[in-house]
């Protein structure tokens, strides 16, 4: 890569899963840069290059730079990972609200989305 890294830049590595045809990206940011040019990068350590030292057959090979693509799809995994976890753990939660607060729920949750073209 021809950028000059810093530390507190964003780097993307593929977490090996796609959704509907879209690669699935975790955010790190960068936390040193040796000398060398080695790049530390949450648990992994890039080349110069961005490819990732020792890195396993069927894992990720390289980093990327982040797109605001990667940046949306990262938040919206995030929140939906937070809503349902949040579901689940209140469950029980739910049986103290009144009628109208869950249907108003029942209604946000069940509009059908219209998908981006």
């Amino acid at each position: 890569m021809s950028k000059d890294w810093q530390v507190g830049d964003q780097l993307a590595v593929s977490s090996g899963f796609t959704f509907k045809h879209q690669t699935m990206y975790h955010i790190y940011t960068i936390d040193r840069i040796s000398p060398s040019g080695r790049i530390s990068l949450g648990n992994y350590i890039l080349n110069p290059d961005l490819s990732i030292r020792g890195a396993d057959i069927g894992g990720p090979q390289q980093a990327v730079p982040v797109t605001e693509e990667m940046v949306d799809v990262d938040a919206r995994e995030r929140l939906i990972s937070r809503i349902a976890h949040m579901a689940t753990a209140c469950r029980g939660g739910l049986r103290e609200l009144e009628t109208e607060k869950l249907t108003e729920i029942y209604t946000l949750m069940s509009t059908p989305t219209i998908p981006k073209t």
